[in-house]
């Protein structure tokens, strides 16, 4: 606290290791959604 008495350059982890978690995620669901989509229409 007394080497670093003001705060330049603050990154709040947790909130980067959510939003990239979310993104992930979404990514999968999309990707998921995506393939049963091509997969029934390969089928049809």
């Amino acid at each position: 606290m007394a080497s670093e008495p003001k705060k330049d350059h603050f990154v709040p982890k947790g909130a980067v290791a959510f939003f990239a978690i979310m993104l992930l995620s979404f990514g999968l669901i999309w990707l998921g959604i995506y393939l049963l989509a091509l997969h029934r229409q390969l089928s049809l």
